[in-house]
């Protein structure tokens, strides 16, 4: 992804000293303060004339969320106040129609904010927000021909990673980047943030393609000799090799519309990225409809136990490098439910996929209950393909969370959730239930389909996402905090995820050479060993400085690190190696110890 108004700052260390893991510890059996400070500011709309901002919504959240959140509005003035506040650190944002989510603090609109730091009974005033409109990508739709299409849904992509796995992906960033082509075929997508973007024209969702009953059958100057010879022979086919030559060739002949990139390609290997400033608007983004050439595919359904299930779906998704792009971009394949043993899928244009078949993804399944699945990969190139699928059972897992030092009480346990996040699948979880932990810390997904998986965690009770964070995982005896979990067919899975109160602790101060707090910059750190430089590292980790230019990073794994500052970041960019290894070039290395807390304050410059 190409980066933009970003650069790498060189940072020296200030000499600083280790501090144990029970000074954290202090703090957390610290008497609570009382909810006595204040936060105050103005929301001015981003123009020369810096106009107030009236009627702004604007949110303050404690990012330990140990406290609620607030809302307030601004005045005439654009001024906002938030009274009774406790002490701790808030993120300030404000919303307003027709104009980008801005946060107090933040390079660039959509960007992560300054945290606002409040001690008991302060009084924090003169805060500044700045609103800016966002930006446009236009264009029109045309066929083959060069004709206006209208209805035609237009998807303005952004270009961002995925939150779960790290992969690169695309989404929606606001609802007006979906829209149909208007009755001269045009479309226009506003309120757009800064960034990389891709223009798609989705068929599927404009009616235009459907199923195999829907394919056109591309003629050849064959047939149409052969046509033009019947009707002069008053109807009769000439000879019979001819019939079964035509049949043959309606066979692998039939086109549909296909997906379309920008300008007017179905591989999005080669799709164009247009890269949008603040506010700029971009005309002329057209794009040109194609037909490709379909295949069906279809093939019987068997099972290992001889019994095939009747709440099974199949789905084929596509795979490759670009499989979570597209799955982001909401091209996740296509999907239908079999009957008397076999299925069928037309329309299928060409590329990799899978063939996936799976009582999980089936509407009416029972939550974690009993599976069967199956996976088959196929290349399509436009002739129809039998492709069979044997079902076998799913793989039990069966899981427990321990924690070092402090331990949850029942309630809080059962408020952990564990869910599988499969890779190349625009974030979208692994169905069927399962992994909710009791009050024993135990969990189970009774029957999962054999892949690798990225997992995630939620806690709903509050303030216990704070207090603990995830120090191992192990599956089988293997690593799977590190690396994704594999499951293998028929190869029950016993995992064991550790939480820690004392988690490794990376802390410290940003400066300028004044001695100044350097509040305008994106601390980045990541593992010193480049193999580490995966999408999704645990060991690779973002964060603003705060108001006083304090920062803190925790749950990273012991092991050396390189911590630097940059001077902007999008969601997700430290996923690119290539930013990685310009950071270190110019960070500064520090080593993290198993439950301990370092603290490595760091300088602008030399």
């Amino acid at each position: 992804m190409k980066h933009r108004h970003r650069a790498v700052v060189l940072v020296t260390a200030i000499a600083c000293a280790a501090a144990a893991a029970t000074a954290q510890q202090t703090r957390d059996n610290a008497a609570p303060v009382s909810a006595s400070g204040s936060i105050a500011g103005t929301v001015l709309v981003d123009v020369a004339e810096r106009q107030p901002a009236r009627r702004v919504r604007v949110t303050l959240t404690d990012l330990a969320r140990t406290a609620p959140g607030q809302t307030t509005t601004t005045d005439d003035n654009g001024a906002f106040v938030f009274r009774n506040v406790p002490a701790g650190r808030f993120e300030v944002q404000a919303f307003k129609n027709g104009y980008l989510r801005a946060s107090y603090g933040a390079s660039r609109p959509d960007r992560t904010g300054t945290p606002v730091v409040v001690t008991d009974g302060a009084a924090v005033r003169d805060l500044t927000i700045r609103l800016a409109r966002g930006g446009v990508i236009a264009g029109t739709v045309r066929d083959a021909r060069g004709r206006a299409l209208s209805g035609m849904t237009v998807r303005v992509l952004k270009l961002g990673y995925s939150a779960g796995t790290g992969e690169p992906t695309l989404g929606v960033p606001d609802t007006s980047t979906v829209s149909p082509t208007d009755d001269r075929g045009e479309y226009r997508a506003y309120g757009l943030p800064p960034g990389g973007y891709m223009v798609l024209v989705d068929p599927q969702l404009s009616g235009r393609a459907g199923g195999s009953g829907d394919d056109i059958r591309a003629l050849s100057s064959a047939d149409v000799q052969r046509a033009l010879q019947t009707a002069r022979a008053g109807g009769a086919s000439p000879n019979a090799a001819g019939a079964e030559t035509s049949t043959a060739s309606a066979v692998s002949s039939r086109v549909n519309y296909a997906p379309v990139f920008h300008p007017n390609v179905t591989d999005i290997a080669a799709a164009a990225r247009i890269t949008l400033g603040l506010g700029e608007e971009r005309a002329g983004v057209d794009v040109t409809m194609q037909f490709v050439p379909t295949a069906t595919i279809s093939g019987a359904i068997g099972s290992t136990t001889g019994a095939v299930p009747t709440l099974l779906a199949v789905r084929i998704v596509p795979t490759g490098a670009f499989a979570e792009m597209l799955a982001g971009a909401g091209l996740r394949g296509f999907s239908t439910v079999p009957g008397a043993g076999r299925y069928q899928v037309g329309s299928v244009p060409p590329g990799s996929y899978t063939v996936k078949a799976s009582t999980g993804y089936a509407r009416g399944a029972p939550p974690n209950g009993p599976t069967v699945s199956a996976s088959v990969d196929i290349n399509v190139s436009g002739h129809d393909l039998d492709v069979p699928l044997t079902l076998q059972p799913g793989v039990p897992i069966s899981g427990r969370v321990a924690f070092e030092g402090a331990q949850p009480s029942a309630e809080q346990l059962q408020s952990l959730t564990i869910r599988l996040l499969p890779p190349g699948t625009g974030g979208a979880l692994l169905p069927g239930g399962g992994g909710n932990v009791g009050a024993d810390g135990r969990f189970t997904f009774a029957s999962v389909p054999p892949d690798v998986y990225f997992f995630i965690y939620s806690w709903n009770a509050p303030g216990a996402g704070e207090k603990w964070t995830i120090k191992s995982a192990t599956a089988n005896g293997n690593d799977a905090f590190e690396t994704p979990l594999r499951v293998n067919a028929n190869q029950p899975v016993e995992w064991t995820i550790i939480f820690t109160d004392k988690p490794s602790q990376l802390t410290g101060t940003l400066q300028e050479r004044s001695g100044r707090a350097a509040t305008d910059y994106y601390i980045l750190v990541c593992s010193a060993d480049r193999s580490r430089w995966t999408p999704g590292s645990r060991r690779v980790r973002m964060t603003r400085p705060a108001t006083d230019g304090s920062f803190s990073i925790k749950g990273l794994p012991p092991g050396d690190y390189i911590v630097g500052a940059l001077t902007d970041l999008e969601t997700g960019e430290w996923n690119d190696p290539a930013l990685l290894d310009q950071l270190s070039k110019a960070g500064v290395k520090v080593t993290l110890r198993d439950g301990e807390t370092t603290r490595q304050d760091l300088s602008i410059g030399k």
